[in-house]
């Protein structure tokens, strides 16, 4: 179905096409077998661009074919370092697979063959319900969702032994050194770019929220506390008023 992507590219021009990475581990594998699909999924959520060349120079020493075969897929289709070679993609909210796709269809299933009309109503049969029994069982809630308030929570307290490196005197640029949490184990280090609101890490670019490492920025240099970070800097795709609309 190679059309799909063509009419797609032409009726939405600005829809970003995203290849799931899951699909592609199973090709790999169909094609050049399982241990030139081992590293698949890495390179789909490595950010950093020198973890993506190690992990293609493993997968080139299992197969020189599986590895040319990766690299002819257009990168912003599926590749994380894209997003950081390219600002403006938009987040994918760490969303690599068609998962969500493959569950909305599951939901749809016995639409999926009746005329186009009785299609669709259908399928306002089946949202209707599930989106008014949201609303009502989270009328009265308000602030970040709990599961998002617990990872948040959980980097808070984490991040408190960090050291916070300005780089230029613009309080724009810095490093973040994570404290190990094994002893001989070396501290991970990245860069953050607080007007761009991005890390080297990609959490916080991906999923519009703290990661780790920003969250040391807003703790040990901002000062700020975590009931201010949960008020001002989360995005509102997480909150119980964004649900309700």
């Amino acid at each position: 179905e190679k059309c799909l992507k063509l009419a797609l590219s032409e009726i939405f021009p600005k829809n970003h096409l995203l290849n799931c990475a899951i699909h592609i581990q199973r090709n790999v594998r169909t094609k050049f077998g399982g241990k030139a699909a081992k590293w698949v999924n890495d390179i789909c959520k490595a950010y950093s661009t020198r973890r993506e060349d190690e992990l293609f120079a493993k997968t080139e020493k299992v197969s020189e074919a599986a590895c040319d075969y990766l690299k002819e897929i257009p990168a912003k289709e599926w590749r994380s370092t894209e997003w950081l070679r390219d600002p403006k993609l938009p987040p994918r909210f760490g969303i690599t697979s068609s998962n969500i796709s493959e569950s909305a269809n599951s939901m749809f299933e016995e639409a999926r063959g009746l005329s186009w009309l009785d299609c669709i109503d259908s399928m306002l049969d089946k949202l209707s319900p599930r989106i008014t029994t949201l609303r009502i069982a989270n009328k009265c809630k308000s602030g970040v969702v709990p599961n998002i308030h617990a990872v948040l929570k959980k980097r808070f307290d984490n991040c408190a032994n960090f050291q916070v490196l300005e780089l230029e005197d613009d309080d724009s640029n810095y490093k973040i050194i994570r404290s190990a949490y094994k002893a001989g184990e070396r501290p991970r280090v990245h860069h953050l770019n607080v007007n761009t609101r991005t890390c080297s890490c990609g959490v916080w670019q991906d999923h519009c929220v703290h990661c780790v490492d920003a969250m040391a920025f807003s703790r040990l240099i901002r000062n700020q506390s975590l009931h201010e970070i949960l008020a001002s800097e989360v995005s509102d795709y997480y909150r119980y008023e964004y649900e309700i609309l």
